[in-house]
This record gives C-alpha cells, structure tokens and sequence, in this order.
C-alpha cells in the first residue's frame, strides 16, 4: 500500500516511491508510482540512481539504490527481472526522473502536467454495508494518462486495509462480511498517473462488527489424564476489530462441572475434579461481542489392575 497516510500535517516536501523491474541487462519495467509529502528520506548510495531533473536536466534531487537478482530461498535462486523500491524527493521545478546504472542513463520518466482527480460515489454517509457490495468511484485525468488504483477500508478511520492494488477500472466487489466493523467505516481510493497521485475518502459508513474466533490448542478432544495430572489449558482469540485478544480479562476458562478456571491465554490445573469436563474458552472483545469454543475431556483416577490382569494384557 503507498504510505501515503504516514504523512503528517507539518511535512511540506513532496517525495515520490518509485517502484518497477530491473533485468540484469539494464531494462526497466514501471509498476505505478505514488507521490505524497513526506520528510525527505536520508542519502543511500548504490549501483543504481534515480535523479529528479528539471527542463535543463539539471539533478535537483538523487537517491541510490541496489537491485538483488537473488532471492534468498532455500536454496536461493536468480531471478532476472528482479523488483526495486527507492523513495526520492521531488523539489520544485522537477520534469522527470532518470534512472542510472552507475553513468548510464536506463529511463527517463516525465511527469505530466496534472494530477489526476478522484471522487468516491459509494458508499455513502450512514449507509449500512453487509455482504457482498460494489465500491465506485470516478476519476479522470486531463492529460489522458492511464489510471491506477488502490483501494482501502478502514473500520474506524485510523487502520487501513488494502482490498485492491493498481487496477484500472473504477469499482471493486467487496465482500464486507469478511472485514472488521464499525460505526466509522470509510474507503479511500489512491489514483496515480504513474507519477502524479491524488485520493480521496468516503463518509462514514456502518459495518456490523463482527465477534472474535476462539481456538483451543490444549487439550484436544478426547483428551484422558489421571487424576492430579498436570494439565495445560492453551487457548487464543482473535478478532477482526481488536486484533489478537492477549489481554487475560478478555479470555475465561470454564468447566461444566468445576466452574470457571480462571483466565489468560494459558493456564495448568492439577486439581479438576474426576470425571468427564467439557472445557470451554470464552473470549470478548472491547465491544463485548463473545464468542466460544469448548473441548471434551476426561479425569480419571489412576487404575491398577491385579497383577494377572496386567500380565495378560
């Protein structure tokens, strides 16, 4: 996703992340760029640079960078194309980027003369969203250049989600049963010409939240153990606004025939009462949405059997 959302109120310099494919030969494929302000990135030097010049191509700007042909498999392999990724400041006056290997000049970029528009038609302010919905939007770009588009959700204004990158049409199928809910729901779509970047941001929409998933890592089901045995409960939940749930207040253990056993991701017991236990682990979240998982298990009291029986089984 570009990082355009780091960027603070009191950052003024405009910044372009450049990315795309460099062959070992020199050929250079351009994925779309995306241009926002930012603070200026620190100087890096490598075999490759891309330089911001103005109509004279005089460099007002430059940052280094290297390309890895080795992936770091196991066991590493080449690759040729391999991808690249370097952060430029864009000063006032640039026309375009050259990209260099070493003194040779291997593309030069122009920068048209607009930025592209953009305008988010749905969803709209309080509209209720579930299931499966189509996010529109229009954008235009008055040099003709062709459009790019990233599109975002958040659930509560602040944590962005990417649903869609660098597609060209002006709407997406979501499908909002399988993302986080909230009251302050919004969509932001990135539009780039390749270099020239504009956005935009819904209303406030709902989402229904949704409740956590539990799981259940210890004790399995089915599970035996002698009485005054040791035993782990391992558990975890996760939900879709909160993230993990590792706070101990939000998950609680519980048997069917002792009560609650306490609470936190992992507890050992030695003191179930024998017999069988439905175990469950309860989780809720900040909204109080909870859900549950349960286990069957069985305690029993250690058994000796005669010596006969023992040397016959």
């Amino acid at each position: 996703s570009p990082a355009t959302h780091t960027a603070t109120a009191d950052t003024n310099t405009e910044v372009v992340n450049a990315f795309g494919w460099m062959s070992r030969d020199g050929r250079v494929e351009l994925s779309p760029w995306y241009r926002f302000a930012a603070p200026v990135p620190g100087p890096v030097t490598g075999t490759y640079t891309i330089e911001a010049v103005d109509v004279f191509s005089k460099t007002l700007s430059s940052q280094g960078f290297d390309v890895s042909f080795v992936v770091l498999t196991n066991p590493p392999r080449e690759v040729d194309p391999a991808p690249f990724e370097v952060t430029v400041a864009i000063p006032a006056g640039t026309q375009a980027f050259r990209i260099k290997r070493d003194e040779q000049v291997l593309k030069v970029v122009p920068i048209s003369p607009n930025r592209p528009t953009i305008n988010i038609t749905t969803p709209t302010a309080g509209q209720n969203i579930s299931g499966l919905y189509t996010i529109t939007w229009q954008s235009n770009d008055l040099d003709g250049s062709p459009l790019y588009h990233t599109v975002e959700y958040s659930h509560n204004g602040r944590d962005w989600l990417v649903l869609a990158a660098k597609i060209t049409t002006t709407q997406l199928l979501a499908n909002f049963d399988a993302l986080p809910g909230g009251g302050q729901s919004r969509i932001r779509v990135i539009v780039t010409d390749g270099i020239n970047t504009a956005e935009a941001v819904s209303d406030a929409f709902v989402v229904t939240p949704k409740p956590p998933t539990v799981f259940i890592e210890s004790p399995s089901t089915g599970a035996r153990y002698r009485w005054e045995t040791t035993i782990s409960l391992v558990g975890s939940a996760y939900d879709p606004q909160d993230g993990w749930l590792h706070a101990d207040e939000a998950l609680e253990w519980r048997s069917d025939r002792d009560g609650v056993l306490g609470r936190g991701e992992m507890l050992n017991l030695s003191d179930l009462s024998v017999g069988q236990h439905t175990i469950t682990l309860s989780a809720a979240d900040s909204l109080n949405l909870t859900t549950t998982t349960s286990v069957r298990i069985n305690v029993g009291e250690t058994i000796y059997l005669p010596l006969t029986l023992r040397n016959a089984r």
